[in-house]
């Protein structure tokens, strides 16, 4: 469980008490000196991230140019970063977008059984769950804004795809862009985003 997650799931405990008769005063009080505590705590953490950026200049660079990218923000840059840095490291530098994506867990796959039965495609899911939710939220948000990422959703939907599969699509999108913009060291040019220096990246 993430930091976040623990202070977000102990201020839901406290809005429960606080809507529940009979509670002691202690038990929210000292509730309430966790979830201080634990601001406090997440804001070192956080703060502790900033100046190792700032000390080293690549890591901020490359944070920055990962910003340009629709559906990368605050909240995913730097999961997304550590991840590009580790599939690198795994890789040796030879690693692909395909294969990364693959790493991830999301990537398309397809049912089949015999001739006759076949399903929709599904994700695979291996890989750390956590990384997909992130690229899944940033493509929810990134969609609605106007950019190469929302004409890429709405061209799937326009082709009959469901919904959520083609969030899955762009949430892959996503990372295959970033993947491009990390290896090459180059920033996101959303005229660009169908070139083969992109795609095959």
């Amino acid at each position: 469980m993430t930091s976040e997650q623990l202070l977000q799931q102990e201020r839901n405990r406290l809005e429960s008490l606080q809507n529940r008769r009979g509670v002691s005063s202690h038990v929210v009080n000292n509730l309430e000196s966790m979830i201080h505590h634990l601001q406090e705590a997440l804001a070192e953490i956080q703060q502790q991230i900033q100046s190792h950026l700032a000390n080293y200049a690549h890591l901020e660079a490359d944070a920055r140019r990962l910003r340009q990218v629709p559906g990368i923000g605050a909240k995913n840059v730097l999961p997304l970063l550590v991840l590009l840095y580790r599939w690198h490291g795994l890789t040796l530098g030879q690693g692909t977008a395909k294969g990364l994506t693959a790493y991830v867990g999301i990537d398309p796959q397809t049912f089949e059984s015999g001739a006759t039965v076949r399903r929709n495609s599904k994700i695979s899911r291996f890989g750390n769950p956590r990384i997909r939710k992130l690229l899944y939220m940033g493509a929810l948000g990134g969609s609605r804004g106007n950019n190469c990422l929302r004409s890429f959703y709405l061209r799937l939907v326009g082709r009959g795809k469901a919904k959520k599969l083609a969030l899955l699509a762009a949430a892959r999108k996503i990372l295959v862009w970033a993947w491009a913009v990390f290896r090459r060291k180059t920033t996101f040019d959303p005229g660009c985003v169908n070139k083969d220096f992109l795609i095959a990246s």
